[in-house]
């Protein structure tokens, strides 16, 4: 069996390049959690709590390490459990354990573009149609 050096990608037969550049890259983000709709910072949180695996840090630690506030990091964390995107485990006395969650457990996107509209406590407020307010639905895409 031959051995192939993963740092030169000139090594690699064509059948296994595929494999090669994604040994390469530091992570994969797959398209249904890029083209969520997450702020920045969701996605970093996001992010973070996919790296731990299981994540017992506090909200501390998490704001530490993303470089935000206590008060963003527990704003994000609620709006992604209450989404879907984690798990919230509680536990009495201690830290609570986040895990994120496959996407059939996922709630679908709230919008693409929420227009700039800030989520208040997690939430976006939402008109009578289900939609943010100050959007409107898109329009139906026709093909010829």
């Amino acid at each position: 069996m031959r051995e192939y050096d993963f740092a030169d990608e000139k090594s690699f037969p064509p059948s296994l390049m595929s494999a090669a550049n994604r040994i390469a890259q530091p992570c994969f983000i797959h398209s249904r959690l890029d083209e969520y709709g997450l702020s920045s910072v969701e996605f970093r949180l996001y992010c973070r709590v996919a790296r731990c695996g299981d994540c017992w840090q506090t909200v501390e630690t998490i704001a530490a390490g993303c470089r935000v506030g206590v008060k963003t990091v527990r704003s994000g964390l609620k709006f992604l459990v209450g989404r879907g995107l984690l798990s919230k485990e509680p536990r009495i006395g201690t830290t609570q354990i986040y895990r994120c969650t496959p996407f059939d457990a996922w709630l679908p996107p709230l919008a693409v573009n929420t227009g700039g509209l800030k989520r208040k406590g997690g939430t976006v407020k939402r008109n009578h149609g289900g939609l943010p307010n100050g959007t409107t639905p898109p329009l139906p895409i026709h093909t010829p």
